[in-house]
């Protein structure tokens, strides 16, 4: 199959348009601000301008392009510890909208934050995340899941610091799949969320019990220990 750039076929604006919020959001989680994002992105895009790619198929190109941001997020990081200057955190005159998890993704260890996003966004399996990232498929299962933990506590410590009650269940609050066909085949994790639902509808059901008989717990105002005196 020939180059999808070739002359007739499509332009580089439409490769740019077709992928440069994924692109932005693989660059967001290596560089963590806007500014710096989409420079990686326009480096990666300008990459391929001038690699003379040939590409198999549309998955093809999509991948080639996140393994080049990957890879050049991960210089620039190296060149800036060579030169001992922070990365500056700036406004963006450009920020695709970042969810809640993307933004806790954001704050993960360097080895959990591609391969999560491939397997749980873009929805790449295992193996062919192994295969894009140059790795064994047990350590991205490894990486996968132990990310997946650490993302986990951090979404729930938000909670726990703002006066939430939490429902828990048997295992994470999750079901895999890619499709509902694939879901509907994770007996454990459907039971999970069968789990989850009774508790919490039993927690509904006694917050609204309690405060009727004993009223809501009663609020103080927040102190802050400052540790540097």
């Amino acid at each position: 199959m020939e180059s999808l750039l070739r002359a007739g076929k499509e332009t580089i604006e439409e490769v740019y348009q077709r992928h440069v919020v994924m692109l932005y959001r693989v660059a967001y989680s290596f560089m963590k601000n806007g500014p710096d994002a989409e420079d990686m992105v326009q480096e990666a895009f300008v990459r391929l301008l001038h690699s003379g790619m040939t590409f198999q198929s549309p998955e093809h190109e999509k991948a080639w392009l996140i393994v080049t941001a990957r890879n050049v997020c991960k210089n620039e990081l190296a060149r800036a510890r060579r030169r001992e200057v922070p990365l500056e955190e700036a406004p963006a005159h450009y920020v695709p909208e970042l969810s809640d998890t993307l933004l806790a993704l954001r704050s993960l260890p360097e080895k959990y934050r591609l391969p999560l996003y491939l397997y749980y966004y873009e929805g790449y399996s295992t193996a062919e995340t192994a295969e894009m990232l140059g790795k064994p498929a047990a350590t991205v299962v490894s990486c996968r899941r132990g990310g997946a933990t650490e993302a986990f506590a951090r979404l729930n410590m938000y909670f726990q610091m703002t006066n939430m009650p939490l429902v828990s269940s048997q295992y994470w609050n999750q079901v895999h799949g890619n499709t509902p066909d694939e879901v509907r085949q994770d007996a454990e994790g459907l039971q999970t969320m069968r789990v989850l639902a009774r508790n919490m509808t039993f927690l509904m059901k006694s917050i609204e019990l309690g405060k009727e008989k004993y009223g809501l717990p009663e609020k103080e105002e927040v102190v802050r220990t400052h540790f540097i005196r």
